[in-house]
């Protein structure tokens, strides 16, 4: 999924006493973002809006109440949802245990003074018991606290109107539409109005979007620069595909791909089995569907560039049956970095005008959908003309791009030309000196971006030239298998996290500032079931 979810805003006029049962079935069902009547343009200067009331302060002291008793127990609680308890009958248990708790305490400091420790003991054994006999009961306690809790804040994001009734204000997916309208109808008796409308240009709807198996680790890179906008399309499956592929292209080994591959897998096994490993260990577990990727296109990678280890023989070696269908009788497959670096610098370029064309024609639909027509040609629309000008006289030339580049009918139709209209076309949308000053950001982004993909290059030839350095020391093998173990130990440690930062940056810098704002807010829905 590139998008969002579609969502509805809904409008609920509630008579008061419907509210809390509800406000109940709501947050039972999880099926509506619940958002404060403030933020709606268009009610907030017609209707009252709501305040904390009493009773929510009420119940967040009791849930500081039923915290401290649970520490003077030497109890760890956490809240548990619970339906059979009304809050009356937890608050008349809270009073009781609260209270035999305080008093065993202050006799136990009084005690203390005195010394007496055959008194000290019983004491602190029947405190022992108590905590013993209300372990299972805190949590359901603390749940029922919660829910109230939760409930009273909720209410305070409602608007009022008049003494008897309240609107409540919020999105909904669309799928949820008749699901919402059923849990309406039997919390209310029927005894409701609602207005469900699309979003409008103006309005700023929650973002919902499931990242679910392999989507997940490349979903947390996403949303560590922010939740997609509404109508913002989001990178993460494209970087499904892209983020392996460039790391492939820095580490290309099959030897070492296979090492980390074999180290995702396990990982991916901890994490699917919820096994708790340490919290740096985590990281590694977290992240492996996207590891797994990594070291499988290092593999396929490392096999274009017959590399083992960093070694071309042991490639030849193992493979020999492979070449020698494929009509070779030594590796590469494809081509060799080490020994071919500018046939890779070509490669990088040709990725850098990929990756770049890809995010501004992203951000030209991006703002297509956000129906920013003018700012649509002006930016993403001119930027494409100008990059994908100079883009082809690189796939055209070469090599041979600045024996031609400052020829007229080269720079002209191909570089000028558009650039002129940029600054035209941005002076009238941007005003003169901001139109100006961003097509000269523009232009020099699609140097300074291009060519920051070369670290491709740097990372390969770091990466071959270590994993080379141990068959330096073949004439004694003890130095051999010595230095062999600790520069791949290197390699598969310090060198594979370099490669994953230098391929994160080259996603988060030269691509997602192309058309990634990241300034929406996740979908999260009103709960009364979910901690």
């Amino acid at each position: 999924m590139l998008k969002s979810e579609q969502m509805l805003k809904v409008r609920i006029l509630i008579p008061n006493e419907y509210l809390d049962q509800t406000l109940t079935a709501l947050g039972e069902a999880e099926v509506l973002h619940l958002s404060d009547i403030a933020e709606d343009e268009e009610l907030r200067e017609v209707v009252m809006p709501s305040e904390y009331s009493e009773a929510y302060y009420k119940y967040v002291s009791m849930i500081a109440r039923i915290e401290e008793l649970a520490a003077n127990l030497n109890l760890k609680v956490r809240p548990k949802i619970n339906k059979e308890y009304s809050i009356s009958e937890v608050e008349e248990k809270l009073n009781k245990v609260e209270e035999e708790v305080n008093n065993i305490r202050y006799a136990i400091s009084k005690l203390e003074e005195k010394g007496e420790v055959e008194k000290l003991e019983l004491l602190r054994d029947k405190l022992k018991e108590i905590a013993e006999e209300v372990k299972n009961e805190l949590p359901l306690w603390l749940g029922v606290a919660w829910r109230h809790r939760k409930i009273e804040e909720a209410k305070s994001k409602l608007g009022k109107c008049g003494k008897s009734f309240h609107i409540i204000y919020g999105w909904i997916p669309k799928k949820n539409y008749k699901k919402l309208l059923k849990i309406l109808e039997k919390a209310t008796e029927d005894e409701f109005i609602m207005e469900v409308s699309e979003p409008s240009h103006h309005d700023h709807p929650p973002t919902l979007i499931e990242h679910k198996g392999i989507l997940t680790s490349f979903g947390a890179l996403t949303k560590a620069i922010g939740v997609p906008s509404y109508s913002e399309i989001d990178p993460t499956p494209i970087m499904v595909l892209t983020f392996p592929l460039i790391f492939g292209f820095m580490f290309g080994d099959v030897g070492h791909g296979l090492v980390i591959t074999i180290a995702a897998a396990a990982a991916l096994y901890y994490k699917r089995k919820g096994i708790e490993v340490g919290e740096t260990l985590n990281y590694i577990v977290q992240g492996s569907p996207l590891l797994l990727l990594c070291g499988i296109s290092s593999i396929i990678i490392g096999m274009l560039y017959g590399e083992l280890f960093g070694s071309e023989e042991w490639f030849d070696t193992l493979f020999k049956p492979l070449l020698l269908a494929l009509g070779k009788e030594h590796g590469p497959i494809w081509f060799s970095p080490y020994h071919e670096p500018m046939y890779l610098l070509k490669i990088c370029i040709y990725i850098a005008i990929i990756h770049i064309i890809s995010g501004l024609a992203l951000d030209f639909i991006n703002k297509i959908s956000e129906k920013e027509y003018k700012h649509a040609i002006a930016g993403p629309g001119t930027w494409l003309w100008l990059y994908g000008g100079g883009a082809y006289l690189f796939i055209t030339y070469k090599s041979k791009i600045f024996e031609v580049i400052f020829s007229p009918q080269i720079i002209v139709p191909y570089i000028a030309v558009p650039l002129v209209v940029m600054i035209i076309l941005r002076s009238m949308t941007e005003g003169p000196s901001e139109g100006f000053g961003s097509t000269l950001e523009s232009f020099l982004s699609s140097i300074s971006n291009t060519v920051s993909y070369s670290r491709i290059l740097a990372l390969n030839m770091a990466h071959t030239i270590f994993a080379k350095l141990p068959f330096n020391f073949t004439a004694s093998p003890v130095a051999f298998i010595g230095s062999f173990i600790a520069f791949n130990m290197l390699i598969l440690t310090l060198e594979a996290l370099l490669s994953i930062m230098h391929t994160l940056r080259l996603h988060w810098v030269e691509w997602f500032l192309k058309f990634y704002s990241g300034e929406g807010y996740a979908f999260k829905p009103f709960t009364l079931i979910s901690l």
